[in-house]
């Protein structure tokens, strides 16, 4: 369904010169963050810091948010910069119609950088929208105007900071491996940047948290019974969106999730998936596990965060 002067390749649709400028140049090697402020956390991406990469301040047994992979840099405010959304649509599947939200989204000052195909069949498609937004444009206006295109419906608009146009899981994969007894704090320290969510966890069987990304929340909201033995996305009673995956090995369960936006996709659970398996190939992800629980020590409440 790709519009005029758009090709589609394993799923992912780029937007030409038609439509967008490029802002794959703008993205530095091995960044993750592409645009400039994050609307919930008030900071400001600090270009030259590099995406995964391990520092010393990371061999630290207490660790502060400043010692994370992901560098931040406070800013004071947010006003007069670009806010990186992601838009989830269902749309017809028909010629033309990604080109009317495409037109649309450039009335309201909103530039493209990247159109994923999530699925399609039935007559309609469902496409996650990336794009540049200016901070002045209420997500509600920028609703209401998408829903003006005949037989569009806008399943969710939220903030984004995976950088357009890039292959954050080879990056993190790649880190991974090398990461060796760190290796499974730098996955969960990543999830939430690969998959557009708030934070990552990981647990155990009585929900005890081993270790939790950023912004996880002291006590993470509890999971319903029954669960099956393979990532399952779902919502729950307080309307954030997570994905539950059990991670057999480790006898531990990961739990990723986002408060806005529309609830994870297939697609995002099957993409986990794959992540994961990947994952417990590495020689080093049972000696990170063990790492772990070395460096909690024998008081710990359970609890290890950034």
């Amino acid at each position: 369904m790709p519009a005029m002067g758009a090709s589609t390749t394993g799923g992912h649709t780029s937007i030409g010169p038609i439509f967008t400028r490029s802002v794959v140049a703008q993205v530095r090697p091995r960044a993750v963050f592409a645009h400039e402020c994050d609307l919930r956390g008030g900071r400001r991406w600090r270009a030259g810091s590099r995406l995964f990469r391990p520092s010393a301040r990371r061999r630290r047994k207490r660790r502060s948010p400043r010692s994370s992979p992901i560098n931040w840099e406070p800013a004071s405010s947010c006003e007069g910069t670009r806010m990186l959304l992601r838009v989830r649509l269902v749309l017809p599947d028909r010629p033309g119609s990604l080109a009317q939200v495409t037109r649309v989204l450039g009335a309201a000052g909103a530039d493209i950088t990247q159109v994923t195909v999530l699925d399609r069949g039935a007559g309609r498609a469902v496409d996650d929208i990336t794009i540049f937004n200016p901070a002045g444009t209420p997500r509600q206006d920028l609703v209401k105007s998408l829903e003006g295109v005949e037989g569009v419906t806008v399943e969710g608009v939220w903030t984004t900071r995976e950088a357009p146009g890039t292959y954050p899981e080879l990056e993190i994969l790649k880190y991974i491996t090398t990461a060796g007894d760190r290796a499974l704090t730098t996955l969960v320290d990543s999830l939430p940047v690969l998959f557009s969510a708030d934070w990552a966890a990981t647990t155990t069987a009585d929900q005890r948290v081993v270790y939790a990304s950023w912004r996880a929340p002291e006590e993470p909201p509890a999971m319903p019974a029954g669960l099956p033995a393979r990532p399952i996305a779902l919502t729950l009673d307080d309307g954030v969106h997570v994905v539950h995956a059990p991670l057999p090995p480790l006898a531990l369960s990961l739990v990723l999730a986002r408060s806005e936006g529309p609830s994870f996709h297939r697609i995002e659970v099957h993409r986990l998936t794959r992540i994961l398996e990947i994952f417990f190939t590495l020689p080093a992800t049972e000696r990170s596990m063990v790492r772990l629980l070395h460096d909690e020590g024998p008081e710990a409440s359970g609890r290890k965060t950034r």
